[in-house]
């Protein structure tokens, strides 16, 4: 099983099979097999087997040594062990780090190194500067990462150094985030790449905070409505809209004087609609609230709201993303797992795409020209074409973490971010290869949770049990 993905792919064997151990460093496994008394070694790039050996009788645990590439098995039967070399390997090798991030400080941090092959005067590196290290052992380095890596948010290239060879070690990557205290219980996030703002509603406290990007500083705490969660925002407007979850109305923020501008209401005629989530159009402006409650979404102008208009939809609609380009919106509906696509110049329904499993979180991608949208109890997102023009519409799903909720996509940098709410990690996929290049275990808010900034690829990710806002540089 692939652990980024939890994608599933299968090596027949004999029957007997009973415990594997993997070599990460060589992309190999090895199996025994208590009734064959054999052990085999599997090939995990290709997905087969490499060769098999006869061990002692009934074997029934195996384990490998990463960086001699040793494989030792329990044999029960025999009372022994059998110790298979299953091939060369160098030995000067880094396998892990404790830790392998940190958040900003003023006090510096120590690092271990566990590895093999090290040497008395070993060194531990950052980008190429070396730590002041400590050599343990030839399998243990300590190191002092010194409060000039710890000021702001960044990743390094951590390899080690023998003092006899100019040649180091594999490399690994230790992060460093920034935490930015909000309001209580902080819910959604956008960006504002034009002012270098960061919008971000808590709703445990009915207040917006608006955090400066570029200094990571809170620039201003705004009183909205009851349970403000989704946002959205246009820069060429200066406007952001604050979905109020409990009291029906939506706020909106003037960015340029960081003051509430005004507040509209969304409430039907009769019962309550619940707006969740909501997206701007960047060009005209216009707004569209996702009123869960009421299954309908409202429109309004956000420069001049006016009284809004609405549109009824199927049921429980949660997000919305927008192509100003064809002026479709699309619409999530958690409720019926379907994504409804808007025309937004008639406002009608134009089409509805099936196939997902409780989709929450929704943007839409210029450079491949679809909506990206999360089936969050399927462990994927789909991949949304809407060309009304051509009367298309289909959809391809790609997995990643596990139950993501939200979601959001650097185009300069092809990297497409995650955060998954139920196992509280952060996925990172090349999206031009749909591979998952990492897992960060980062707590998360349930919905509406990071915006990337593609200028500096950071990941403004929101976490909502410790009232905060974490900065993370992805990896590129």
């Amino acid at each position: 099983m692939n652990m980024l993905d939890q994608t599933v792919s299968t090596i027949t064997l004999e029957t007997g099979a009973v415990a594997s151990a993997v070599n990460p460093l060589t992309n190999s496994a090895v199996t025994v097999n208590s009734l064959g008394n054999a052990a085999s070694l599997l090939n995990l790039q290709t997905k087969s087997r490499t060769t098999q050996f006869t061990i002692g009788r009934k074997p029934v645990a195996v384990a490998i040594d990463p960086t001699t590439n040793l494989a030792i098995t329990v044999n029960q039967t025999d009372n022994t062990v059998s110790i298979i070399k299953l091939g060369t390997i160098r030995s000067f090798q880094v396998t892990e780090m404790s830790p392998f991030n940190a958040f900003t400080s003023t006090t510096a941090q120590s690092l271990t190194v566990i590895g093999n092959g090290f040497q008395p005067g070993a060194v531990v590196r950052f980008n190429g500067t070396n730590l002041t290290t400590s050599y343990v052992n030839a399998r243990e380095l300590t190191a002092t990462i010194p409060t000039s890596y710890l000021g702001g948010p960044g990743r390094y290239i951590v390899d080690a150094l023998n003092p006899t060879s100019t040649i180091p070690s594999n490399v690994n990557t230790f992060t460093v985030m920034q935490a930015i205290p909000v309001g209580t219980s902080p819910r959604g996030i956008a960006l504002d790449r034009e002012r270098n703002l960061a919008v971000v509603t808590n709703s445990g406290s009915k207040t917006v905070s608006v955090i400066n990007t570029n200094s990571l500083s809170i620039s201003g705490t705004l009183n909205v409505g009851t349970s403000p969660q989704g946002v959205g925002l246009s820069s060429i407007a200066g406007r952001a809209a604050i979905a109020n979850t409990d009291d029906d109305t939506v706020s909106v923020i003037d960015l340029d004087n960081i003051a509430v501008s005004t507040t509209v209401s969304v409430a039907p005629s009769s019962g309550t609609s619940k707006p969740i989530g909501l997206a701007v159009h960047p060009g005209s402006g216009r707004v569209v609230v996702a009123d869960s409650n009421a299954s309908q979404v409202s429109f309004f102008d956000i420069s001049s709201p006016g009284t809004p208009s609405t549109l009824t939809m199927d049921a429980g609609p949660e997000s919305v993303a927008i192509d100003p380009t064809r002026n479709i919106a699309a619409v999530a509906e958690g409720a019926s797992s379907t994504v409804v696509i808007v025309d937004l110049a008639t406002s009608q329904i134009l089409n509805r795409v099936t196939g997902f499993s409780l989709p929450t979180g929704a943007i839409y991608d210029p450079d491949s020209d679809t909506f990206l949208v999360t089936s969050s109890l399927a462990n994927n997102f789909g991949s949304v074409i809407a060309h009304p023009d051509t009367d298309t519409y289909s959809v391809t799903f790609n997995r990643v973490g596990i139950n993501p909720t939200s979601i959001d996509y650097n185009y300069r940098s092809s990297t497409l971010v995650t955060t998954n709410t139920s196992s509280q990690t952060l996925s990172v996929m090349d999206f031009l290869t749909k591979t998952i290049k990492a897992i960060i275990p980062l707590p998360v808010s349930q919905q509406f949770a990071v915006a990337v900034d593609p200028v500096t690829n950071r990941a403004f990710v929101v976490d909502q049990n410790n009232n905060r806002v974490i900065v993370v540089p992805l990896p590129r």
